[in-house]
């Protein structure tokens, strides 16, 4: 399944510190059967603790892991405790061709 070979990945900017975290998602259907046409839905498992300065380098990071893909997106993470996330992806999002 399509799903299962790629990894999609993002970046959540810190406010507090400012710092860039690489966080990785895994498919996760949404439990109430809700369906967006042309898009997944995922969920965050995995992120860099110590994060990045900027922006390349998090996206430097992310490029050098051969399954993960990035997805374009920042998300500002506010709160203290570690992001856990929602996010649907196309597959555009995803660099894949169906």
């Amino acid at each position: 399944m399509l799903s299962n070979l790629i990894i999609p990945a993002a970046l959540v900017r810190k406010t507090i510190s400012g710092r860039y975290h690489p966080i990785l998602f895994r498919l996760q259907p949404d439990p109430t059967g809700k369906v967006v046409v042309g898009k997944w839905r995922y969920r965050s498992f995995q992120h860099h603790v110590r994060g990045f300065e900027t922006v390349e380098e998090a996206r430097a990071h992310i490029a050098t892991q051969p399954r993960w893909h990035d997805t374009g997106a920042i998300i500002d993470w506010v709160h203290p405790a570690p992001p856990m996330l929602i996010e649907w992806f196309s597959l555009e999002q995803l660099n894949v061709t169906a």
